[in-house]
């Protein structure tokens, strides 16, 4: 039985995982790959920063801001009681 289960384990991960990833995960990937090599291009041109996540963590964006502090939000209303007493 144990042997069994390690022969379909071993076949399902040699030969059926990569024939359904070539049958419907390649279009994906090959877009992926399209896509990072466009990007790459495009930062040797010099029309995008290297980094395609720079813009996320641009430290000028943050110029006034306190990050040592509770965030300058209201706190909200107290809530208003459940139920009023008739006594």
């Amino acid at each position: 039985m144990v042997l069994g289960g390690l022969i379909t384990s071993t076949l399902l991960d040699q030969i059926v995982t990569p024939a359904l990833f070539w049958k419907f995960g390649k279009p994906l990937g090959d877009k992926a790959i399209a896509e990072r090599e466009a990007h790459q291009r495009a930062a040797a041109a010099g029309v995008l920063p290297p980094d395609p996540d720079a813009h996320l963590f641009d430290n000028d964006l943050l110029v006034g801001v306190v990050k040592d502090t509770p965030s300058n939000f209201a706190s909200p209303p107290p809530m208003p009681s459940k139920a009023k007493t008739f006594f």
